[in-house]
């Protein structure tokens, strides 16, 4: 029976380079990728059409269309810088693109809530137009002629 007096020469290779490679892996820098300008200016465009059709449900999109004139005025900017400020004004795009995309359906269900409140004020307004003139053809007459025959009570007649 052989006793195992230790690894040997191949086996602590083995395990060096397996140490090597578990660490070594780890040890890589993570680079965040850049946004690209193309890719970005398609976000935007994306984005402005979801923009559009919250505006079309009834929505006040005013600073979501301020914050999408600023992301693609720092993409624009960004044509003309490098390195470091050209990566920053991306990414910065980039987090404004993000935040107005999660805006949006808040921004559509508060255009739907606008949109039936204002229906219900513009049917409140016809039905109580309405009834103001039914009222009016009704009442208006009745009042006239009771304070027409007040006026002539005292009128008598004669005949000739």
């Amino acid at each position: 029976m052989a006793t195992h007096k230790g690894i040997g020469a191949c086996g602590a290779l083995m395990v060096a380079l397996l140490l090597f490679l578990v660490l070594g892996s780890t040890a890589v820098p993570c680079v965040r990728a850049t946004p690209d300008e193309a890719a970005l200016r398609a976000a935007v465009q994306s984005t402005f059409a979801q923009v559009l059709s919250a505006e079309q449900d009834g929505a006040n999109v005013t600073n979501a269309a301020a914050k999408l004139n600023t992301a693609l005025g720092l993409i624009e900017n960004a044509a003309t810088e490098s390195g470091t400020v050209r990566d920053e004004m991306l990414a910065s795009a980039e987090s404004i693109l993000a935040e107005v995309s999660a805006s949006i359906p808040a921004l559509k269900s508060e255009g739907e809530q606008a949109l039936f409140w204002g229906n219900v004020t513009l049917l409140s307004e016809i039905a109580l137009t309405a009834m103001g003139l039914i009222f009016a053809y009704i009442l208006v007459p009745l009042i006239y002629w009771r304070l027409w025959l007040r006026s002539k009570r005292d009128w008598k007649l004669q005949a000739k």
